[in-house]
């Protein structure tokens, strides 16, 4: 885990990312020279905010051997999220939220309404907005409020709450033949696995790629929202016997609306949350390129398929994919 509280040691490192930020995405807004270039200051800010006792226990950094971000709380609120401006758009900033909401439990923030690349961030990792605003002390701009909320599955109308209720309720792992439990490891996976029913994905709260994509599926056919199901893999043959091999196949869900395709993914802790494409052949190409990278620089064929067989081995799985790659 690269996060962890932060110390006296770090604040001004963590000052530095916020007055960063601050340049970057509020002056624009704010065009206030004398706080952005002048009062907001690197000792100052760590003196006379960061270093207060209930300030510094409630920030948790980023630190892989450099400090790249921070988030801080108060209570179930989350007051600040930054990520230094070289290291955008690594995952930095959906880690320290997951963080956040697993292991801290906060559930709402108020952003700028103008932020919008904020804002769109958020309702992309679950966060919805209520409707109530209120203006950033001092000045004519509002603040909009966004709440995570646990979702029941009978009451699931939207992507945004089965991204929600998926991370509320399903982990990574697998139930093997004998029906015990493995969470976040894959040792003898293609000799034990076997895919699980929709009713014991709900029972065990866990799910491979393979039962995720399909119970996603199966909440998105619920509320009538179009949507695809693909399997992206280093190809094997039928044959393929190799047991002691790593699986390398990840399979992800697509869903239509508006006119734009979405990828709406879990599984993946690289990549968990909604995004959003112009069409189904940018969404296509994007995760595959990215998983080829993932896997080496290897070609990896990726094929639209249309359900989950109950009690499938890893190599039955394959065969089923590969049939439809050569009925195409």
């Amino acid at each position: 885990m690269n996060i962890r509280q932060a110390a006296i040691n770090d604040l001004s490192r963590v000052a530095e990312i916020y007055i960063f930020n601050n340049r970057v995405n509020f002056y624009p807004i704010f065009k206030d020279e004398s706080f952005s270039f002048g009062e907001l200051q690197v000792v100052s800010l760590v003196d006379h905010y960061f270093k207060r006792d209930e300030i510094i226990r409630n920030i948790y950094v980023f630190d892989d051997g450099v400090i790249k971000g921070f988030i801080q709380i108060d209570g179930t609120e989350i007051c600040k999220l930054y990520v230094d401006p070289f290291f955008q758009s690594k995952k930095i900033g959906r880690k320290l939220l997951r963080y956040a909401v697993g292991e801290l439990h906060t559930d709402h923030l108020w952003a700028l309404e103008k932020n919008t690349r904020a804002v769109s961030f958020y309702k992309g990792q679950g966060f919805q907005l209520t409707g109530e605003r209120r203006f950033e002390e001092g000045t004519t701009e509002y603040l909009v409020k966004l709440e995570r909320k646990p979702v029941e599955v009978e009451k699931i109308k939207t992507p945004e709450d089965i991204f929600v209720w998926m991370e509320d309720n399903i982990r990574y792992g697998w139930l093997d033949t004998e029906g015990n439990r493995h969470i976040d490891e894959m040792k003898n996976f293609r000799k034990l696995y076997r895919t699980m029913s929709i009713e014991e994905i709900l029972k065990e709260k866990i799910g491979t790629c393979i039962e995720q994509v399909w119970i996603m599926k199966v909440l998105l056919d619920r509320i009538k929202m179009p949507n695809k199901m693909f399997c992206c893999r280093i190809f094997e043959a039928d044959d393929f016997d190799d047991m002691k091999a790593e699986g390398h196949m990840h399979c992800f869900v697509l869903f239509f609306r508006n006119g734009k395709c979405y990828h709406l993914e879990h599984p993946s802790y690289r990549r968990k949350g909604i995004w959003e494409y112009d069409t189904e052949k940018e969404a296509v190409k994007a995760i595959t390129d990215c998983y080829m990278e993932q896997f080496g620089g290897k070609e990896c064929p990726t094929t639209e398929f249309f359900e989950v067989s109950y009690g499938c081995s890893f190599k039955e799985f394959n065969r089923y994919i590969n049939s439809l790659t050569e009925n195409k």
